[in-house]
C-alpha cells in the first residue's frame, strides 16, 4: 500500500508538472508520466483522441482532488507500444511519442 501511495504521488507530481492536455499532446519533449489506469479514478472519456486515435480522458489520481486530462497507458500500449515503458511496476507513457 505504501508503494502504491508513493507511485500515485509521483504520478500526480509528474502530471502536474506537464500541465493540461495542450502541453501533453502538444509534444512536451521527453515527458514521461505514469499513466497506468490502475493509478486513476473517476475516469471519463472526453470524446476526443490523439492524432493516432488514442482516447483522451479526464481523471483523478487515487486520493487526489485535481482533475487531469490525458491518456491511459493501456490504450497507448495497443496503438503505440513504442511509447509505453514500465516504471516501478506501473505503465508509463512517453508523451513526446504521441
Amino acid at each position: 500500500q505504501a508503494r502504491a501511495a508513493g507511485a500515485q504521488a509521483q504520478a500526480a507530481h509528474s502530471a502536474g508538472m506537464m500541465g493540461m492536455i495542450g502541453n501533453i499532446i502538444g509534444g512536451a519533449a521527453g515527458a514521461i508520466a505514469k499513466s497506468d489506469a490502475s493509478l486513476k479514478e473517476d475516469i471519463k472519456p472526453t470524446g476526443k483522441s490523439t492524432k493516432d486515435g488514442i482516447p483522451i480522458y479526464t481523471y483523478r489520481y487515487h486520493g487526489g482532488d485535481q482533475v487531469y486530462r490525458g491518456v491511459m497507458a493501456q490504450d497507448v500500449q495497443r496503438i503505440r507500444p513504442d511509447a509505453v515503458i514500465e516504471q516501478d511496476g506501473y505503465l508509463a507513457v512517453d508523451y513526446s511519442k504521441i
